[in-house]
C-alpha cells in the first residue's frame, strides 16, 4: 500500500526537476494578431443614436469606426462599447 501512496505524494527532497522562476527570462513582447484586417485596431469607436422616418428616434444606435459614416453594426442603447485603446491602457495603470 505504500506504492501506491509513494506515487501520488510528491518527494519534496527531490528537487532535480524544479526550476526557479525568478530564473526565467521573457522580454519579448507578445504578438497580437490583427483580426480586423487592415483596421486600425485602435481606431476610435462611435455609437450614435438613430431615427425613424417621423423623426422619432428609435431604440437603436448605429456603430461605426474612426471618420467613416459607414455604418459596422446596430445595438442597444445600453451596450457598452469598450475601445481597444482603452483595454491596452488598463495594464498601464
Amino acid at each position: 500500500m505504500n506504492n501506491v501512496i509513494d506515487n501520488i505524494v510528491p518527494n519534496l527532497n527531490d528537487v532535480t526537476d524544479i526550476v526557479l522562476a525568478d530564473n526565467i527570462e521573457d522580454h519579448t513582447q507578445p504578438v497580437i494578431n490583427n483580426l480586423g484586417g487592415k483596421l486600425d485596431p485602435f481606431v476610435e469607436i462611435h455609437k450614435q443614436p438613430t431615427f425613424l422616418p417621423s423623426g422619432k428616434q428609435s431604440g437603436a444606435f448605429s456603430v461605426t469606426l474612426g471618420e467613416s459614416e459607414k455604418e459596422v453594426g446596430i445595438v442597444k442603447e445600453n451596450y457598452l462599447l469598450v475601445e481597444n485603446k482603452q483595454i491596452s491602457e488598463i495594464d498601464k495603470i
